[in-house]
C-alpha cells in the first residue's frame, strides 16, 4: 500500500527552509544602506596626531624671533615664565683649595602663567559631508581608483577644515608674538580678558619726540641705533642683530640725512640685498644691513574683532631684537574629558551631533609666547 502524499506539509516544509536560507545567505538591506551612508569619526587620537604633522603657515615672529628654541610643552594648565634682568657679574677668584664663594642669586622673576585658550570649532552638515565638492574635483566620479571616492573626499574636506583651523591659530599666535615685544601682552574680548608683563625696563621703552623724531630733518637715527645697541650689550651682554619696522619707519629711516651720508661714504646699496626664501615666504623682507643689524620690514596684517585690517607692528615703531637670546613658546596642557591630559601643542577631536545632523571637528590649543630677557629688546616710538 503506497503512503499518503500531504501537500500542505510539504508546501510548509519547503517554505521554512527557503526562510532560513534567506535568513542566513541574504543580507540586511537595511544595514547595508546604513552601514554605506555612516560617516565614522577619525576620533581624538588620529586628530590630533595629523593636526601637529600638518605644515603650518611661516609666520615671521613666532618663527623667526620665538621660534629659534624649541617650545616648552607643560604639563599642567599653568606655564613658568622666568623673566631674567641683568646677568653680567663676573666670577670672583678664591684661592686654590679655600672653599667656594657664596654669591647672590640671579635677578630672574618667576611668573606662573595660565597661557590664554585658544579653541576653534567647525560644524560640516549632511550636505557638506555627502554633497560637496572640493574645488576642481570632477563633477562624475567613475571607478573607486584608489578606495571609495566619497571616503576619500570626506577625509580631505576634514584636513583641509582643520588646515584653516591651524592657520587662525598661527595668526593669533603671530599676534601674541607682536604683542610680547612691546613688553606686555594685553587683550580684552567679549568672553576673555587677559594680560601678561614681560617686565622690559622703561629704558627700553624709548619714545622720542619733537626734532628727535625720525621724520624731522634734525633726527639722528644712526645715533639712536648705536645707543640702543650699547644699551642692551651692557646690560645683558648679548648684541642685538635684528630690526624690525614697517614701510612708514624704513622710508623715514632713509630719508634722513644722517643716513644718507653713511650710506654715501661707505658706498652702501641698501637694496642689493638677498632675502632668505623662508623670510619672505613668512611676508617679511630683508631690506638692508647696517652696523651688524639686519633691517627687515614687516606689513602683514591682520583683521580685529570688528572687521578692520591691523598692522602686526605699529607703523611708528622700530624693534631692536637678539634672536640668539631665549625667546620661545610655551604651550600648557590641555584638559578634555575624553582624552584626559594632553601635554603637547594642539589637541583635536571630532563628533557627530545627532539632530541637527552636524560633523564637528575642534582644535584646542595653549599658547604664551615669552621674552624671557626682556632687557634683550629695545620697542622704540620713533615716528
Amino acid at each position: 500500500m503506497l503512503p499518503t502524499f500531504n501537500l500542505k506539509f510539504w508546501l510548509k516544509l519547503s517554505l521554512a527552509l527557503l526562510f532560513m536560507v534567506a535568513l542566513f545567505v541574504i543580507p540586511d538591506i537595511s544595514d547595508s544602506a546604513k552601514a554605506a551612508l555612516t560617516i565614522p569619526t577619525f576620533g581624538y587620537v588620529t586628530l590630533t596626531e595629523s593636526v601637529n604633522k600638518m605644515k603650518k603657515r611661516t609666520r615671521f615672529l613666532r618663527d623667526f624671533v620665538f621660534g629659534k628654541r624649541s617650545p616648552e610643552l607643560a604639563p599642567t594648565k599653568m606655564v613658568q615664565a622666568d623673566i631674567i634682568i641683568g646677568n653680567q657679574k663676573k666670577a670672583p677668584f678664591v684661592r686654590r683649595g679655600a672653599p667656594a664663594m657664596v654669591v647672590d642669586k640671579l635677578g630672574k622673576k618667576t611668573s606662573l602663567v595660565e597661557p590664554p585658550s585658544i579653541r576653534l570649532k567647525k560644524g560640516l552638515d549632511a550636505e557638506d559631508m555627502l554633497f560637496d565638492r572640493a574645488p576642481g574635483s570632477a563633477i562624475h566620479v567613475v571607478g573607486a581608483g584608489g578606495g571609495n571616492p566619497l571616503d576619500n573626499y570626506r577625509q580631505q574636506r576634514v584636513a583641509r577644515e582643520q588646515q584653516d583651523l591651524l592657520d587662525r591659530k598661527t595668526s593669533a599666535e603671530e599676534w601674541m608674538c607682536a604683542q610680547a615685544l612691546t613688553g606686555s601682552i594685553a587683550y580684552i574680548g567679549d568672553e576673555v580678558e587677559f594680560s601678561v608683563d614681560m617686565q622690559m625696563p622703561a629704558a627700553n621703552k624709548p619714545t622720542l619726540a619733537g626734532g628727535n623724531l625720525w621724520s624731522a630733518a634734525t633726527a639722528k637715527p644712526l645715533s639712536n641705533l648705536r645707543t640702543w645697541k650699547t644699551l642692551v650689550q651692557k646690560r645683558t651682554g648679548y648684541l642685538p642683530t635684528m630690526a624690525l619696522m614697517t614701510n612708514d619707519v624704513w622710508e623715514a629711516f632713509l630719508a634722513n640725512e644722517q643716513v644718507q651720508k653713511y650710506l654715501d661714504n661707505r658706498r652702501i646699496n641698501v637694496g642689493n640685498i638677498d632675502t632668505d626664501k623662508a623670510i619672505l615666504e613668512s611676508g617679511a623682507e630683508m631690506v638692508g644691513k647696517l652696523d651688524n643689524v639686519e633691517f627687515f620690514l614687516y606689513n602683514e596684517i591682520y583683521s580685529d574683532a570688528q572687521g578692520a585690517d591691523q598692522n602686526f607692528l605699529a607703523a611708528d615703531r622700530f624693534v631692536l631684537v637678539t634672536p640668539n637670546a631665549d625667546n620661545r613658546m610655551h604651550y600648557g596642557a590641555i584638559s578634555d574629558l575624553d582624552a584626559g591630559t594632553v601635554v603637547g601643542e594642539m589637541f583635536s577631536k571630532d563628533w557627530i551631533e545627532k539632530d541637527p545632523s552636524i560633523y564637528w571637528v575642534l582644535l584646542e590649543t595653549h599658547p604664551l609666547p615669552v621674552v624671557h630677557y626682556p632687557e634683550t629688546v629695545v620697542y622704540a616710538k620713533v615716528l
